[in-house]
């Protein structure tokens, strides 16, 4: 029930069945725990609410997706600001390596890129491929974000495994 409620961002609901005692890092077959679905819909208040009950801000899906690494990707704000204020690795990679700073670049989520890079998360920090945030950025076209990586001191020539450079 907390993970269904969780999923639909039923504040309420989630407030009572955390107050019911509900196990606030339960997970489905996936590997799926409450807070990173509402963390994938970009529920920051059920977000918030199953930190402030204990939940770990760090447990990942089967694939090591995180719920910062879900709130980068879809754009979710509010939720990766309470994941970064409730301390969440910001380096935790996925099991392809790739970071929430990453797949934030790859997306041009540039107020995303910011916060993650004032959080300190590692600039240059590749994936599996070798592909860095900035590469994946200089890829996708997303000038701003380039230009924070840049300012960050992202390596401009650092190569992907197979030698492509932003």
């Amino acid at each position: 029930p907390l993970r269904v409620a969780a999923s639909g961002g039923h504040h309420e609901v989630v407030a009572a069945l955390i107050a019911a005692g509900a196990t606030v890092d339960l997970v489905d077959d996936d590997g799926d725990p409450p807070r990173l679905v509402a963390a994938q819909s970009g529920h920051h208040e059920v977000v918030a609410a199953l930190i402030a009950a204990g939940a770990n801000v760090d447990k990942a899906m089967n694939d090591g997706r995180t719920p910062l690494y879900i709130a980068a990707q879809k754009g979710h704000h509010e939720v990766v600001a309470a994941l970064i204020a409730a301390r969440a690795n910001v380096d935790l990679a996925n099991n392809d390596g790739r970071t929430p700073l990453r797949v934030a670049a790859l997306n041009g989520h540039h107020e995303l890129v910011t916060a993650l890079l004032a959080a300190r998360a590692t600039v240059g920090q590749a994936d599996n491929d070798g592909q860095t945030p900035l590469l994946a950025a200089a890829a996708g076209g997303h000038h701003e974000v380039v230009a924070a990586l840049i300012a960050a001191r992202a390596s401009v020539d650092l190569a992907m495994n197979g030698g492509a450079t932003p």
